[in-house]
Parts: structure tokens; C-alpha cells; sequence
């Protein structure tokens, strides 16, 4: 993938951004994404491969082992040890797939906009008066969403006795600790790289209560699955 092409010269089917200000690369270099399979694209940032695609790694060693044998697959595992519902190892697996297309772009720079132009014509970003990439914000938001179904069953089975909604309030204050963590060690990386590296990684694009927000957003997710949940299983249970 050459980073010399000029978005005159390149096919309709190119996504283009800004990339890093690094040593690697001018700031106003632009490097195409072509709407082929990850797998195929090649690294977009050759200096963060590693990073890149080690999730791609564990995704793909956690999701295809021993997929022959029903004893040794992850899935079967999941659903059998703990007792996890098909529908919440689905959520838990598109999870890691967001993160994946996150690792291979870099969360601050997935094109969603981009993709969202050229196939729908449909500018997200000016429709909600956006001026950043919001896709960090997504993961965040999802990591409430998607991964509250599995934090639920694992917190019925430390407590199997506790109404659903103490496991409710449980998994809510899980993700919320646990998202403090994650920005813990973010600023921790902050203070050990340089600054410039930093912002690279954290991905905060200038907003100094990046971190506040994300806490927030993964709180509201897990708040709004989790009542969504209660209200499903009342309802049923009224039935």
C-alpha cells in the first residue's frame, strides 16, 4: 500500500483520512483504505502492526480453535461451562470485532463517515454536528451494551441467590470500575510516553474530559441494557 497516492488519482473506491502527526508519516499524508477484506488490506500504520493486529490474533485463535471439536471450541466452552446464552456470546463476539476494525485503523481514525458517504451518502459526522472521530466513543458506549449480558451470567453464578435487580446494580458498578481501571492505566501510559505518543494511543483529539466521557458512555450502556433486560423479564414473567 503506497502512501503517495493523490485522492485525484485514486479509484472511486478508495476511503481516504489524515493520518498520525509521527515520524512516520507527514501529517498531510493520506493513505487509502480499500473497502476489501481486513485480512487482505495490509497494515495501515506499518510502525503500530504489532498493535494492530495482535486483537486480531487472540479474536481469531479464541473464535477458531479447535472448531472441529465441540469439547475444545471457545464457543462450546462458553455456552457450556457458564451457561452463557448463544445471543450473549454473539454480543461478545461482535465486541471483539469492533475492536478489531479499531486496532486495524486506529480507533481515531476509523472512516465510518467515509463509508457512510460513498455508500449511503449520509454525512453522521455533519447531520449530528460532530467534529471529531467518534468511533472511541462507540467502543466505549458498546462495551456497556454488548458485554452486559455476559457480565449478568457471571455475576449470577458468584451470586445465585440475588435478585436481578441487585445483579443489575452488580454489573452496572462492574463496568464502571472496571472502565476507571482502563483509563487509570491510559493515564499511566500518558505519564510514561512522550507526549506526542501519548495522545497517539489515548486518542483524546484535544478533549481534555475524553476520559470522563468514555466512563460515561459505557455507564449508559450498561444502564440502558441492563433496564431493557429487567423490563423483558418482567414482562414475561406477567405473561
Amino acid at each position: 500500500m503506497k502512501n503517495s497516492a493523490s485522492k485525484s488519482e485514486a479509484p472511486v473506491s478508495l476511503f481516504y483520512y489524515d493520518n498520525y502527526k509521527s515520524q512516520s508519516y507527514n501529517q498531510n499524508d493520506r493513505l487509502p483504505i480499500t473497502s476489501q477484506t481486513l485480512a487482505d488490506a495490509g497494515p495501515v500504520r506499518p510502525d503500530h502492526a504489532a498493535c494492530q493486529y495482535q486483537p486480531d490474533g487472540i479474536f481469531s485463535l479464541c473464535a477458531t480453535s479447535g472448531w472441529n471439536d465441540p469439547h475444545a471450541n471457545c464457543a462450546a466452552i462458553a455456552l457450556q461451562k457458564v451457561s452463557l446464552s448463544f445471543s450473549s456470546f454473539v454480543f461478545y463476539l461482535i465486541f471483539l470485532l469492533i475492536h478489531i476494525l479499531g486496532a486495524h485503523y486506529l480507533y481515531s481514525y476509523v472512516p465510518y463517515n467515509d463509508w457512510l458517504l460513498q455508500y449511503f451518502g449520509f454525512d453522521l459526522n455533519q447531520w449530528l454536528g460532530w467534529e471529531r472521530n467518534m468511533y472511541d466513543r462507540f467502543v466505549h458506549f458498546a462495551y456497556g451494551v454488548l458485554l452486559y449480558p455476559l457480565f449478568f451470567r457471571l455475576h449470577r453464578l458468584g451470586f445465585p441467590n440475588a435478585k436481578d435487580w441487585m445483579i443489575f446494580l452488580l454489573v452496572v458498578q462492574w463496568v464502571m470500575s472496571s472502565s476507571l481501571i482502563y483509563e487509570w492505566l491510559e493515564w499511566l501510559l500518558a505519564i510514561l510516553l512522550s507526549p506526542e505518543a501519548a495522545e497517539n494511543y489515548n486518542g483524546q483529539q484535544g478533549d481534555v474530559w475524553d476520559a470522563h466521557k468514555d466512563m460515561l458512555l459505557a455507564t449508559l450502556g450498561a444502564i440502558l441494557a441492563g433496564s431493557w433486560n429487567l423490563y423483558k423479564d418482567r414482562k414475561k414473567a406477567l405473561d
